[in-house]
């Protein structure tokens, strides 16, 4: 298993981070409809980066965000990586979804509707939704078998992303977020 790295100020040597199954933390970079449309579409193999840690394959990377420790699993875990871009706020789903999305709806035209009219639809703007609240929101905007398909096709990022099983990782550069239902330990590296 390759190295990652987590910086963290608020950490102490040896802590335990416990899994946090089920969580569905709201991204602080992503537009949460692009969000919404990821978890939806991701294929189960895969980590869930609403539950995920995120971590760096160096140090250098992690010291950017604090104190540096090296990340020990303490049983299962799925180590992921995007290819292609060094972080998922640059991927090109995000201008390409909000678009699709925008055109499936009716345009600005959709937008400009008293907010009972765009209310199901609008659900898909909320943080955080699940799979299922997503499905919902598509059908109660009226969305087509054929159309929910379309928009499924057009989520790309889950074919950017590589599951990390060997010693190195695929890439140098691209972004890194696992998940760990048995934790994980944060050991101290030295300078």
């Amino acid at each position: 298993m390759p190295a990652i790295f987590r910086g963290d100020d608020n950490a102490e040597p040896g802590d335990e981070k416990e899994s946090r199954p089920g969580s569905r933390r709201v991204p602080k970079n992503i537009p949460y409809l692009v969000d919404n449309l990821w978890a939806w579409a991701r294929p189960d193999a895969y980590a869930d980066r609403r539950s995920s840690a995120y971590g760096y394959q160096n140090r250098k990377q992690a010291e950017e965000h604090g104190e540096v420790y090296r990340v020990r699993f303490q049983g299962k875990h799925i180590i992921c990586q995007l290819q292609g871009c060094t972080d998922a706020k640059h991927h090109p789903d995000i201008p390409r979804l909000k678009k699709k999305v925008r055109k499936l709806l009716g345009g600005y035209d959709w937008s400009n509707q008293p907010i009972g009219e765009k209310a199901p639809a609008g659900r898909l703007y909320i943080p955080a939704l699940s799979v299922d609240e997503v499905q919902s929101a598509l059908e109660k905007a009226g969305l087509s078998r054929s159309e929910h398909a379309s928009l499924r096709d057009a989520v790309k990022f889950w074919e950017d992303v590589e599951i990390v099983t060997g010693d190195e990782f695929p890439n140098t550069a691209g972004e890194i977020f696992f998940e760990y239902p048995d934790g994980y330990v944060l050991e101290p590296v030295g300078a």
